[in-house]
């Protein structure tokens, strides 16, 4: 049976996942990051080493990172074709600072691999957690590569289109305004320059 963390930890993978698309605007910064991958299907926890990654897009605060999901996804394309995994959650935890990520990197391996220096504490059979064997996976075998904003080319291609798009959306007020109800000015049957022709 596997351990409630393990069922937490999902629960916050399907959270970043949704946080995500939630910036306004990005920015391009450097970050540290390292992956985590776990399964409902094996006791084994997959973690990369530390990585700096200069050209990657963070939200103007700071609290998300631009395009999560697909830095999860490059680690699970990697795990599926160097270990056959093909069922593992994959999530991708980052920070600005070295040591902030550090902290987040320790706090998951104990959570998995448990603390090899803590007192072990008497629980019962019910209540017993279950640690899980941690396969490291170096910057050497396994590299992130940066990954551009969706959001910021989408608003590069607006501005770019903006003038354009006004002056286009000018000309359709204009042929708008000359052409009236039936009947009317610059209308249809029965109005001036409407109707049929003479001769027909």
């Amino acid at each position: 049976m596997f351990s409630k963390k393990f069922k937490r930890i999902t629960a916050a993978v399907a959270a970043m996942m949704i946080m995500t698309g939630a910036s306004a605007i990005d920015v391009p910064a450097k970050v540290y990051m390292f992956g985590f991958a776990a399964s409902f299907n094996d006791s084994i926890i997959y973690m990369t080493e530390i990585q700096e990654v200069d050209s990657a897009w963070i939200s103007q605060k700071g609290k998300l990172l631009a395009e999560r999901e697909v830095y999860s996804f490059q680690l699970k394309n990697f795990l599926e074709r160097t270990y056959k995994a093909k069922n593992e959650t994959c999530v991708t935890f980052f920070a600005l600072k070295k040591k902030d990520c550090e902290k987040k990197f320790l706090k998951m391996k104990k959570m998995y691999a448990g603390d090899p220096t803590a007192k072990k504490k008497k629980k019962k059979k019910d209540t017993e957690e279950k640690y899980y064997n941690i396969t490291y996976i170096s910057a050497d075998n396994f590299r992130y590569e940066a990954v551009k904003s969706m959001d910021i080319e989408e608003k590069k291609l607006t501005k770019e289109e903006k003038q354009q798009l006004k002056e286009e959306a000018r000309k359709k007020k204009e042929q708008s305004k000359g052409k009236g109800p039936k009947g009317g000015p610059g209308g249809g049957q029965g109005g001036p320059g409407g109707g049929r022709p003479d001769g027909m």
